[in-house]
């Protein structure tokens, strides 16, 4: 059976002489002292010319990870407040809009019973606990919007423009074109994403950072850092630098 050796042996230049070949085969203490020193000798020249091959490699190694790698500046992540209008408004009609008709007619409903019930003067302690409904629910609204809808809306574009196909209704339904993220890479700005070219000509690769500053930062990293395991693409993302 043939079989592959794990290692191959060095070239051997011609007229090479072979050490042992001079091992003395008496019992003569200075020659053989006088072998030994040659043998060390060898072992010491034999070091140095592989550390000098070792720093040769370690000089070509640096010198190529120094070569621009063709990746163009990162492009800066921003969002425009116009951009929102269209998922806000699916937000508004699949969120928010139903829950307020819910509460409004309930709230009117509430509100005629309790002005039929109670008539006498002294009897108002339950219309002023609908009053407070209603402005307990009109800041829930805004905190809806502010704090739900408006980072949603900004997770969208952000899924929109990584190339992060939308299936099903909501956000858990998610995955990633794989083929067009080359790579991820953490920095003090932000998270930079290298694409790779989708049917134009430019260069070999385009990236596009995400900065720390926005709102959902951190829910972009974790999505990214999730399905692209799914993809045997493993990064930390989550950890500080």
């Amino acid at each position: 059976m043939n079989q592959k050796p794990f290692t191959t042996q060095p070239d051997s230049p011609p007229g090479r002489h072979n050490l042992w070949e001079a091992f003395p085969m008496s019992e003569d203490g200075l020659l053989r002292e006088a072998f030994w020193q040659d043998y060390e000798a060898a072992i010491q020249d034999s070091q140095k010319k592989r550390k000098k091959h070792l720093i040769i490699e370690a000089s070509m190694y640096q010198e190529n990870a120094l070569q621009p790698q063709m990746i163009s500046s990162p492009q800066l992540f921003t969002i425009d407040p116009n951009q929102r209008t269209p998922f806000l408004k699916k937000l508004w009609a699949y969120q928010v809009w139903p829950i307020a008709k819910a509460f409004t007619v309930a709230w009117v409903a509430m509100s005629i019973f309790f002005s039929v019930v109670n008539k006498d003067e002294n009897s108002y302690q339950l219309l002023s606990i609908s009053a407070m409904l209603l402005l307990f629910f009109i800041a829930g609204i805004a905190y809806h919007y502010w704090v739900i809808c408006r980072p949603l809306a900004d997770m969208q574009l952000i899924i929109d423009r990584l190339g992060i196909m939308r299936e099903g209704a909501g956000l858990d339904h998610l995955s990633i074109k794989y083929s067009e993220i080359a790579d991820v890479r953490k920095s003090p700005m932000g998270l930079q994403i290298c694409l790779k070219p989708r049917g134009r000509i430019q260069e070999d690769r385009e990236s596009i950072l995400l900065p720390g500053a926005l709102c959902n930062y951190t829910l972009v990293c974790a999505l990214l850092e999730q399905h692209l395991a799914y993809n045997n693409q493993y990064y930390c993302l989550t950890s500080p630098l």
